[in-house]
């Protein structure tokens, strides 16, 4: 039996699927689906692994910003350096 509480295209004219997706997260895990006229495409994510990409990240941008503040006293130690032996000329 057709459900008639869609709405029906008019005569003579038709539907057609673009494109359609969704994204759900519940505890623990992710499902993306997407799906267009030539393919549907899924990915399931659980978030131990997001959780360990978020952890990597952190760790890198703390090292990058204890590199960048070791190189600066590392530049002020040799700019001290340099300046002792000008002036011990």
């Amino acid at each position: 039996m057709a459900d008639l509480s869609m709405p029906m295209p008019a005569p003579g004219t038709s539907r057609r699927l673009i494109a359609a997706g969704f994204i759900r997260r519940r505890t623990g895990r992710t499902l993306t689906l997407h799906a267009t006229a030539t393919r549907v495409t899924g990915s399931f994510t659980k978030a131990a692994r997001v959780a360990e990409l978020h952890r990597q990240a952190r760790e890198d941008y703390a090292s990058s910003a204890d590199r960048r503040v070791q190189d600066r006293r590392d530049d002020a130690h040799l700019l001290a350096s340099a300046s002792e032996a000008v002036a011990g000329r």
